[in-house]
């Protein structure tokens, strides 16, 4: 593990072990920590920040924050609080990975999670993958030096080298399946067969091979049955049994439910479709077909100093002010930039990932994503949002919030006006 690391840490017993261990073996400046602060346990969440704040500052380790209004996600996109923290969590790592050249992300997991997870999915209902446990990712760099170390372990090198950390008083409550697994099943299996763990990690191996093994006849299908033709991916349906969880794990990755898959491949009729937030899968015969859903309008609009907009694919009106205007209210349908800030020519364009800007009245840039979301825009809406740019920087999210930096102060001489009808 050479090369540049991002450590997720949130203070607890095992990610204080695992920055201690790897602070151990690497230099420091080829290390940095990410903290998200899920604002789910009121002070005691902000404490935990406080702590890890000052271990980095401690240790000389450069570090990343993150909140998140988590209840309120998790409200909006009908999930679990937990699978909310866990998306959020994964998508600001690897966004973080990305942008700043991290080769490895490192979690704290152990083995005692591992075994946990297992649990949790035969429950649930899963393949060979999932009663594999929790394994190391290297497609996405993501690494858990932990994982061979028991809970025990874990605690007695903390003990040895005397580590600080936070306890997490969630991790007691017995609303969490993973809570209630770590401490009523596993004492009674420990009373039923003694050193269960040990037996547990052979059979997760043996899982854990067969999981690679049907990835291996996985990659062969896709390879032989699965072709692309003009944008178009043709799948060409062979009707066995076997071909089904295959096809399942492929079309999952669009985004499509386990009953739409099964519906279109139970279906007998030509013409049936199914859709997804990004593809449209259609049933033609003994084939799919697979495409991507087109956006109603895409491009790069240009607009010069004469303001001419007839061409733009949306309904907004610009105007120059020679002078500040004594009382304004910006609001989403009027907007104000102070005109001596711009670069001409000015570009429109559909808001695309990874766009960011600083809402006006926050001093740190946002994802655009993040910040609709935030806003509780709705998707049929997102789809519609269009960003403003001059230079290459977003000036607004047209009918939703301008760039604080361009904004219009005592000092502006001249402001540009922009109205939207939707």
């Amino acid at each position: 593990m050479k090369n540049r690391i991002l450590i997720a840490i949130s203070g607890g017993l095992d990610s204080m072990v695992l920055l201690h261990r790897l602070l151990s073996e690497h230099q420091i400046e080829d290390l940095a920590v990410a903290h998200c602060n899920f604002k789910l346990r009121g002070k005691e969440s902000d404490e935990d920040e406080r702590f890890v704040v000052k271990a980095c500052e401690l240790y000389g380790v450069k570090y990343y924050l993150r909140s998140f209004r988590t209840e309120e996600i998790a409200d909006q996109r009908k999930l679990s609080i937990q699978e909310t923290a866990r998306n959020l969590r994964y998508k600001w790592f690897f966004e973080l990975q990305q942008e700043e050249q991290f080769h490895h992300i490192a979690t704290a997991h152990h083995f005692d999670d591992s075994v946990e997870t297992f649990f949790i999915n035969l429950l649930r209902g899963t393949g060979p993958s999932g009663l594999s446990g929790i394994r190391e990712d290297s497609s996405r760099g993501l690494i858990r030096p932990l994982l061979g170390m028991t809970k025990v372990e874990i605690r007695t090198y903390a003990e040895k080298h005397e580590l600080d950390w936070r306890e997490d008083s969630s991790n007691r409550s017995k609303k969490y399946l993973r809570n209630r697994i770590r401490y009523e099943l596993f004492p009674l299996m420990e009373d039923i067969r003694p050193g269960f763990r040990k037996a547990m990690k052979q059979n997760m191996l043996v899982q854990s091979q067969m999981s690679d093994l049907i990835d291996e006849l996985y990659e062969g299908y896709l390879t032989e049955h699965v072709k692309e033709n003009n944008g178009v991916l043709r799948i060409a349906l062979l009707g066995t049994a076997q071909e089904k969880p295959i096809l399942h794990k492929y079309l999952s990755g669009y985004s499509f439910s386990h009953t739409q898959i099964e519906n279109i491949l139970d279906s007998q009729h030509s013409g049936k479709q199914a859709f997804s937030s990004s593809h449209t899968i259609t049933r033609q015969g003994s084939e799919l077909l697979l495409n991507p859903l087109k956006d109603e309008i895409s491009g790069v609009w240009n607009i010069d100093e004469d303001l001419d907009l007839s061409h733009l694919p949306i309904n907004i009106q610009m105007t120059v002010l020679d002078s500040r205007p004594q009382d304004f209210k910006e609001n989403r349908a009027e907007l104000f930039l102070d005109y001596q800030l711009l670069k001409f020519p000015l570009t429109v364009r559909k808001w695309k990932e990874g766009d960011s800007f600083i809402p006006l009245g926050m001093s740190g840039h946002k994802k655009v994503s993040d910040y609709l979301i935030d806003s509780k825009v709705p998707l049929e809406e997102k789809k519609r949002v269009f960003v403003l740019e001059s230079n290459g920087e977003i000036l607004c999210l047209i009918g939703q919030r301008i760039n604080d930096r361009f904004k219009i102060t005592k000092s502006t001489e001249e402001v540009l006006v922009l109205k939207f009808k939707d």
